[in-house]
Formats: C-alpha cells, structure tokens, sequence
C-alpha cells in the first residue's frame, strides 16, 4: 500500500515538474496535425466561397459584407470557386476582420484564408489544457484533456478551413477561464462578504469584466454565442444570492440582491451587446445608418428561422453523439489533392456524451438528496471536490454544453457536424472533470 502511495506521489512530481514541456509538446503536437497540408486544396471548400470570398471583396469594395441584397456571382466563377460565390452577411463580422488582415497580409490565397483556423485551432487546446487543470487541480488530466483536444479530427478539419466555429470557441474557452478565475475568488457566504478585501473584490471584477468581454466576441463571431449569456447570468445571480442566505436584515438583503441582479445585467447582457453592436463599426463608418443595421438583422433572423434545403451531408444532433454524418469539403476521388473531411471520432464522441449524461445524473441525485433533506452530504463527498465550490462550476460548465448542444434539437434549419465544434471541448473538460471527482472519491 505504501509502495503504490510513492508510486503516486512520484507521478504527481514529475508532472508537476515536467508539465510545461509536456503541454508544449501537446500543443506543438496539435499545431503540425493542423499545419499539415493545411493550404490543399488551393481552391474554396465548402463555405470558404462565402466567408473567404467576402474578406477578399470587403478589401476591394469597403463595406459590401454589410450589404445582404447582393446576388451570387457568376462572373467570379475562377480558379478559386466550385460554384458561384456570394457575399457572406449571415454572421456577425469579427471573424471576417481577422481574414481580411490575413488576406492583406499574405495575399489572396488559401494559406491566407485558413491560418488563422490554424492558429486559433493550436490555441484552443493550450486553452482546454488551462482550464482542465483549473477545475480539477489535477496537472496530469489537464495534459490528457489537450492531447484528445490534439487528435480530435474534427477540431483539426474545422482548424484548416476558413469558417467561424473555431474562433467561437476560443471566445467561448476564454470566457469560461475567465469567469472561473473570479468564481475562485467569490466569497460564498454573508461572512466572508464582510471580510472580503477590496484588492480582491477589484481582481474579481477584473476577471468578470474580462470574462464578459470574450462572450462579447463569441456573439460578434456566430449567434449562438449568445446562448451561452442566459448560463453566465443566472449563475453569477445564484452565487449573489447564495452569499446573502445568512444574511438576516431584509432591507439589507433585498438592497444587495437588487444590486446584484444589475450587476449580472450588466456584466453579462449590456456588455456582450456593446461588444456585439460595436463590431459593427466599419458598417457605419462606410455610410450606413442605423436603419440598415436593424434591416440587416430582419434579414438574417428571417433566413436562419426560414432557410430550407438539402444536403447530403446534414444531420441532426442526436447523430454526432455517434459520429454520423461527417461532411466532406475535399476528396481525392473528386480531383482534390488531399481529402479534408469534418467528423467526430465516433468512440470518443460515445465516451463524451455517456460523460454528460453520468454529470447529469450526478447533479440532478445531489439536487434532490439537498432538497429532501437539507443538511445531507452530496451524492459525491464535499471533499472529492478539488475546492470549495467545484460542485457549483462542474454544474456551470456542464450546463454550457447543454445549452450550445440541446437548442439544436429543436431547431429546423438544415444542420451539420461541425455545429459540434465548440460544444467537444466542453465535454472533453466535463469527462476529466468527472474522472477527478471518481479518482478522489476512491482514495
């Protein structure tokens, strides 16, 4: 017993010691499985004539991104395009900025158009890495969290193609960091609120700021960012009122839980919508008024909640638990020079979401024993949790999954794999997260 103690404490020395070089090797890992071959095809694929196309003509004609009445073109059918491109104005624009400086910078071509996927793709795993070992504590699952995040061939394809869905979920991972970091700092009951120093209440508004500023830029990069804004406020708003439960003068208490709900309002509405309105600012810079950016956005909420079509390779949501339905951007049997294809490793998506459903029912068990009888121990000991209030951020990272995953289902517009992008992190993060409360559990 004493020999397999050693054994654990060495390995939890070494990766102690050896974690950085370890995660650089992770990450450099990751970066060469997304550098490789990663400007073939040279043409278009998929909605790079849509997203690409549009940085390349926002450079030449400032302000066409804005301007939703334009047709397909036909007359710039090239050696670029397989079928007629267009002008992309169904995404909010951040991401288009960071082509068009790729474009300016390195020219019209493929390298210029995905670099940036490629960059962004290496850094969400340094990011699921951080925040693994965040929420656990435990340096070894934050290494094994990044290797999947690596490997995944999904974050990989999605990380050589010029499309949004990798940005959004670095927006999304910083977020997420963010509001952790200051969730540590939180003091969680009326007594330590009283003890609370002010150098410590400024760093937690910093991280909080900071946290709402990324989702401002996951809104401003896809609309779904914005269903993560409901799962920020309401928890910010349940750890206030949690503060005030030992607080015994009412007026005092109804004062404080005021103020915090407008500090939730502020934090996690008015801020994201800045961000979001003011990523619009070349629109109007180019002449367009205020009028043209609320028909702008009639325009988009009528395609997304109307838009029907077919495809081969749509899916529903329920499939990419299993890694039905990948979607093919290039193939060699095509005339393509190497095949890009969007799928999810479909054993590691069958691990992930049993991963979901075990936190799910380890949350709904722990709810139910709390309220049947108040003063019983969580269905998981307080101590497997690495810190106080892990419980409360396991079941806020959980409840981001759900909420980028479950709308979907009831969503009617075509859809693909890809929309799995952001949400397999997550899960990856969910999964590590419950093998540590396992882990703990046991010893």
């Amino acid at each position: 017993m004493q020999r397999s103690t050693k054994k654990s404490l060495n390995f939890h020395q070494l990766t102690k010691r050896f974690f950085g070089p370890v995660a650089l090797l992770i990450v450099g890992f990751g970066f060469i499985l997304r550098l490789h071959h990663f400007t073939q095809p040279t043409h278009y694929i998929f909605d790079e004539d849509y997203h690409a196309f549009t940085a390349w003509q926002e450079i030449q004609h400032p302000g066409i991104m804005f301007q939703w009445w334009h047709s397909p073109y036909p007359q710039n059918v090239n050696q670029f395009t397989y079928r007629q491109p267009a002008i992309e104005w169904l995404h909010p624009p951040l991401t288009k900025y960071l082509w068009i400086l790729s474009i300016k910078l390195s020219g019209n071509n493929s390298f210029a158009w995905r670099l940036p996927s490629v960059i962004f793709g290496s850094f969400n795993i340094v990011l699921v890495i951080w925040l693994t070992f965040l929420l656990t504590k435990q340096r070894e699952l934050g290494l094994f969290a990044g290797l999947l995040m690596a490997g995944e061939p999904l974050e990989i394809a999605q990380s050589q193609i010029a499309m949004n869905d990798v940005f959004l979920t670095s927006w999304i991972l910083l977020a997420t960091i963010f509001y952790s970091l200051a969730f540590r700092l939180m003091p969680l009951t009326t007594n330590r609120v009283k003890k609370y120093p002010r150098k410590q209440q400024r760093k937690e508004m910093i991280f909080l700021v900071t946290a709402a500023s990324f989702l401002g830029l996951a809104t401003a990069t896809k609309w779904t960012g914005f269903w993560l804004l409901p799962i920020f406020f309401v928890h910010f708003l349940f750890v206030r009122m949690r503060q005030l439960q030992t607080e015994k003068k009412v007026v005092k208490k109804i004062k404080r839980l005021i103020l915090s709900s407008l500090t939730s309002f502020g934090l996690f509405l008015l801020i994201p919508g800045l961000i979001y309105f003011l990523s619009y600012t070349p629109m109007f810079i180019h002449g367009q008024s205020l009028g043209d950016f609320v028909k702008l956005h009639q325009e988009i909420f009528h395609y997304q909640t109307t838009v029907r079509f077919n495809h081969p390779n749509q899916s529903q949501p329920w499939q990419w638990a299993i890694g039905q339905k990948p979607v093919y951007y290039a193939l060699k049997s095509k005339g393509d020079s190497v095949n890009r294809v969007a799928q999810v490793n479909p054993i590691l998506a069958l691990i992930l979401t049993g991963g979901l459903f075990v936190s799910l029912g380890i949350i709904i068990k722990t709810i139910y024993s709390q309220f049947r009888t108040p003063n019983s121990k969580l269905s998981i000991p307080s101590s497997s949790f690495p810190t106080p209030g892990s419980f409360s951020l396991f079941t806020f990272n959980l409840s981001l999954s759900v909420m980028f995953w479950l709308p979907w289902f009831f969503i009617h517009r075509p859809k693909f794999i890809y929309y799995f992008t952001p949400i397999i992190p997550l899960l990856i993060i969910n999964l590590l997260f419950l093998v540590s409360l396992f882990y703990s559990t046991k010893r």
